[in-house]
C-alpha cells in the first residue's frame, strides 16, 4: 500500500479504523470518484464491504483494485476469499493462484488455494498448496488441518498425523489430541502419540489417566527415567491407577531396581488382575511361570505393530535373523532341494520371501491376528494359520521337511513343548532352524526387555532329548536395542 495519500484518503481510513463504517463508506465512495486510479482506495472500500457482509459490492471493488495493480497481494487474497464465500471455487482457485504469484506471497494465499482445491475434490493439488503454506508458516493451523485432510483422502493417513498434531496443539483441542494419540499408537507412530499426550498433560496437568498413558509411551520409547517420573506424577494424583503402577514397575525393571519393580508390578496386578503385560513382567522378575499372560502379552505386542513391523525391525533395529538362518541352511545344503516348509511365528512373512523359491508347500503360523492378516496379504504362503505353535503342530505327523522359527523362542522361554511338537511334525532327516538370544547363565533367563534368553547348554539338551542333532551353529548380532547389538545365535538341527 502506498504511503503517499490525500487528506480525504487518510480521513476515510481513520474512520474505518475507528469502527465508524457508515462514515468510512461515504468517504470511500467520494474517494473512488475523485481518485479512480488509486488501487488502495478500491481495496479498502472492498474490505469494508467484506466487513459489512456485502460480498457482491466487495467483489466489484476488489476487481477494480487488482485491475489497477495485478500484484496487489492483499487485494488478490481477499478477492479470492470473497469468491469462495460466494461459492465460486473455480474462480477462487484462479484468484488464490494470482495471490501466490505476487511479489510477497502470503501463506494465507496458499492455504486458501488448498481449501478451494479441496472443495473442488482435488486433494493432490490441495496437499501441494497446503504444503507451500506450511513452508512459509509451519504453525499455520488451517494449513495443517487442510493438509491432514487432503493426505487422508489420498490414503496417506500416517503422513497426515503430524499435521493433525500441529493443528490440535495450536487450537488447544484436547479431544482431537486424545483421539490423535490413540490413532498414532495404533499405527506405532510413538513420537506423534507422545507429543499429543504431552500437549494434553500441559493443558490438563492434573489428568492422571493421560499422565499414565504418557508414561507408558515414554517406557515404550526407551526413556525409562522419564517414564518413572511421569508414572509417579500420575500416582500422586491417583494412587490406585493400575496402568501407572505397571509402567512404573517395567521402567524400574529396565533401570535394574528389581525390588521396587516387583513391588510396583504386584500392585498393578492386584489392581488389575487381567493386565497380561504386568503379569508377564512380574513373572520374568520372579522366575515364576505365567503361560497365559505370556501368550497374551506376545499376541498383543505383535498384533499392535503388524502395520510397521518390517520397517521398524529391519530398517531401525537392523534385524537379521531370517537372512542369517537362510545362509546357514544354504551352507548346510538344506535348501538344495524343494521341500515342504513351515514357518513358525511367521510374522509378516520375512522368512517366506527367502524360503518360497525352495518350497513345494509353504505354511505360516502366527499367534497375532494382525500378523496373520499381513502375511496373507503378502501372498507368499500356501496356508497361514493363526494359533499357538505347539497346538497348531499337534497331530501333524511327519508333514514337513523344514521348520523355521526366527526370533520366536525368545518370546516363549521354556521351549520343550515347541521342540517336541516340531520333531513330531518333521519327517526323518528334516531340519529345524531357529534363533535365540545368547545367555551365559544356565537354562532360560527372563530379561527386562520382556523377552527370554537361552544358554547353549539348554539348547543342546533339548536337541538331545527330542531327537535332533545340531548340524550348524553361529553367533551373530540379532538386532539393535538402546544403541547396542543384542547377541544372538542361529541353530540348524536335523531330525534323527
Amino acid at each position: 500500500m502506498s504511503t503517499q495519500h490525500s487528506p480525504l484518503f487518510l480521513d476515510a481510513v481513520r474512520h474505518h479504523q475507528s469502527g465508524n463504517l457508515g462514515t468510512a463508506e461515504r468517504l470511500y465512495r467520494k474517494l473512488v470518484e475523485k481518485e479512480p486510479r488509486n488501487p488502495d482506495a478500491w481495496y479498502l472500500a472492498g474490505y469494508l464491504f467484506i466487513q459489512r457482509r456485502q460480498l457482491t459490492r466487495a467483489l466489484a471493488h476488489l476487481d477494480k483494485a487488482v485491475q489497477l495493480r495485478p500484484h496487489y497481494t492483499e487485494a488478490q487474497l481477499n478477492r479470492a476469499n470473497v469468491l469462495m464465500e460466494l461459492g465460486r471455487a473455480e474462480d477462487a482457485v484462479l484468484g488464490y493462484r494470482a495471490a501466490t504469484q505476487c511479489t510477497q506471497p502470503h501463506p494465507e494465499a496458499f492455504a486458501g488455494l488448498g481449501q478451494a482445491l479441496a472443495r473442488l475434490g482435488r486433494p493432490a493439488e490441495a496437499a501441494e498448496a497446503f504444503g507451500a503454506a506450511l513452508r512459509l508458516a509451519p504453525d499455520h493451523s488451517a494449513a495443517n488441518a487442510g493438509l491432514a485432510n487432503a493426505l487422508r483422502l489420498l490414503g496417506r493417513d500416517a503422513e497426515a498425523l503430524p499435521h493433525v498434531l500441529a493443528y490440535a496443539v495450536g487450537a488447544k483441542d484436547i479431544q482431537v489430541l486424545l483421539d490423535l494419540s490413540r490413532e498414532a499408537m495404533s499405527r506405532n507412530l510413538l513420537p506423534v502419540a507422545h507429543a499429543a499426550l504431552q500437549a494434553v498433560t500441559s493443558l490438563r496437568p492434573a489428568d492422571a489417566d493421560s499422565l499414565a498413558l504418557l508414561a507408558n509411551l515414554s517406557q515404550m520409547g526407551s526413556r525409562y527415567a522419564e517414564a518413572e517420573a511421569t508414572a509417579r506424577r500420575a500416582l500422586a494424583l491417583k494412587a490406585d491407577l493400575a496402568l501407572a503402577h505397571s509402567v512404573l514397575g517395567r521402567a524400574l525393571f529396565r533401570l535394574e531396581r528389581t525390588e521396587e519393580a516387583a513391588a510396583a508390578l504386584k500392585e498393578a496386578c492386584r489392581l488389575d488382575p487381567d493386565d497380561a503385560e504386568a503379569r508377564h513382567f512380574l513373572s520374568l522378575l520372579t522366575g515364576e511361570t505365567d503361560s497365559e499372560a505370556q501368550l497374551r502379552y506376545t499376541r498383543d505386542l505383535f498384533d499392535g505393530c503388524a502395520a510397521t513391523f518390517d520397517q521398524v525391525l529391519v530398517d531401525q533395529l537392523e534385524y537379521s535373523a531370517p537372512w542369517v538362518l537362510a545362509e546357514e541352511l544354504k551352507a548346510a545344503g538344506v535348501l538344495d532341494r524343494s521341500q515342504a516348509i513351515i514357518d513358525l511365528g511367521c510374522g509378516t512373512g520375512l522368512c517366506g520371501t527367502l524360503l518360497k523359491p525352495h518350497a513345494t508347500r509353504l505354511v505360516g503360523v502366527d499367534l497375532a491376528p494382525g500378523m496373520v492378516e499381513a502375511t496373507r496379504r503378502r501372498g507368499l504362503y500356501d496356508e497361514v494359520i493363526e494359533g499357538e505353535i505347539a497346538e497348531v503342530l499337534s497331530g501333524r505327523n511327519a508333514e514337513y521337511d523344514l521348520a523355521i522359527a526366527a526370533d520366536v523362542l525368545i518370546y516363549i522361554g521354556e521351549s520343550s513343548q515347541v521342540f517336541a511338537a516340531t520333531r513330531q511334525a518333521l519327517r526323518e532327516g528334516g531340519c529345524f532352524a531357529f534363533s535365540v538370544e545368547i545367555e551365559d547363565r544356565p537354562g532360560v533367563t527372563g530379561r527386562s526387555s520382556g523377552r527370554f534368553a537361552h544358554s547353549s547348554a539348554y539348547i543342546q539338551d533339548l536337541a538331545g532329548r527330542f531327537g535332533f542333532a545340531v548340524i550348524a551353529e553361529r553367533a551373530f548380532p540379532l538386532r539393535k536395542e538402546l544403541g547396542h547389538h543384542i547377541e544372538g545365535r542361529a541353530y540348524v538341527l536335523r531330525a534323527i
